[in-house]
């Protein structure tokens, strides 16, 4: 009996041993199987490999992974113009666009065709606002590609960034030819509209764009903006607090809402959305331009007038600023600096309260 148990003991060893040797044998195989595969592979199979790689790291934001497989991806074949582009796409969310301009440039000396290449570049020329060189490849990029709604719209935003409203216009339009519910076309058009002081046309785009995508909270924020200018508040804070729910900590829809409830003479809710709209961006010069009209409202004109005048140092080209300056420094009895304000206010073209003096 202790033979056989002893015999059954050694078997049972035995069958264990060999299932593992079974599954080391099957693993090796399996390594040398694929150094086969990856030695039969060309250099561009392997470039593809890691381009694909780095694209899936790219997508997923894991930026440092996507530059390390593009990175071999290129040491196995440096003429890949798709993978310079898909770094250059890396480099410019990390906002090194230096590099991306590099990648950009040089999947263009490899396809000077490259729509793609030249509209993603003009994305970082439009970023450091070098807009002339923007608009150049926006040239080259709808050349090679004319049916892009995307390329009009962006070469439109650049115009109106370079003030040629009309051209950006133009655009626009082109885009909305090739695509009529082309929401970046609709909501670009309402705020070129606006600049123009055809609130009218501006009211019909931003509807449109509305009714194409409800929740399209640029074009909810603007037309905000937009009913507030003609008073109509409580429609107005409704549009903006529906564009809060989609992006609660955009820095200016805070600031829009302040400037609303301002109006609606809620004092203590504006300062609140104030004192957001600066925590998430604290160069904001619409926030300031709003906290010195809560400031006017509240009396306390010379914290006005402080913030006023930061508001302009940051931006000045927002709506009626000067005149709102020019406001206050009358009432805080200052009518050598209301004047100077009324004089910039009118240079502007600033249409509010035409009928008041602020000037001897």
């Amino acid at each position: 009996m202790r033979c056989n148990s002893r015999y059954l003991i050694y078997q049972m060893l035995y069958a264990i041993f060999a299932k593992i040797l079974l599954k080391i044998m099957l693993r090796i195989f399996i390594c040398f199987y694929f150094l086969f595969l990856l030695g039969c592979r060309s250099t561009q199979d392997e470039a593809l490999l890691f381009f694909h790689r780095g694209k899936a790291s790219l997508e997923s934001s894991d930026y440092v992974e996507a530059l390390r497989f593009f990175a071999e991806s290129l040491k196995k074949d440096s003429s890949f113009a798709k993978t310079y582009i898909n770094r250059g796409v890396t480099y410019e969310r990390m906002k090194q666009y230096a590099n991306a301009l590099a990648d950009y440039t040089k999947a263009l000396t490899l396809d000077d065709k490259l729509a793609e290449a030249a509209y993603n570049r003009a994305n970082v020329y439009f970023a450091l606002k070098n807009y002339d060189l923007a608009l150049a490849d926006l040239a080259l990029a709808i050349e090679g590609y004319k049916d892009s709604t995307s390329f009009y719209v962006s070469r439109g935003t650049v115009y109106g960034k370079m003030g040629k409203i009309q051209a950006a216009v133009a655009d626009f339009e082109k885009a909305l030819t090739l695509k009529k519910d082309n929401v970046d076309a609709l909501v670009n058009l309402g705020a070129a509209w606006y600049e123009q002081k055809d609130f009218a046309k501006a009211e019909q785009y931003l509807r449109q764009a509305i009714a194409a995508n409800p929740m399209q909270d640029v074009a909810l924020n603007n037309l905000a903006l937009l009913l507030a200018e003609k008073g109509s508040y409580n429609e107005a804070l409704t549009l903006v607090e529906q564009a809060l729910s989609r992006s609660p900590h955009e820095a200016y829809y805070l600031s829009n809402k302040a400037y609303i409830l301002t109006q609606l003479n809620k004092l203590k809710e504006a300062e609140t959305e104030i004192k957001r709209s600066l925590l998430y961006d604290e160069n904001n010069g619409f926030a300031y331009r709003n906290l010195g009209l809560l400031q006017i409202k509240k009396g306390e004109l010379t914290q006005a007038i402080a913030s006023l005048e930061k508001s302009a140092a940051l931006d000045s080209t927002i709506t009626n600023l000067y005149s709102y300056l020019a406001d206050a420094y009358q009432q805080n009895k200052q009518t050598a600096q209301a004047c100077a304000y009324w004089k910039k206010a009118q240079q502007k073209g600033e249409t509010l309260w035409k009928d008041r003096q602020f000037c001897k």
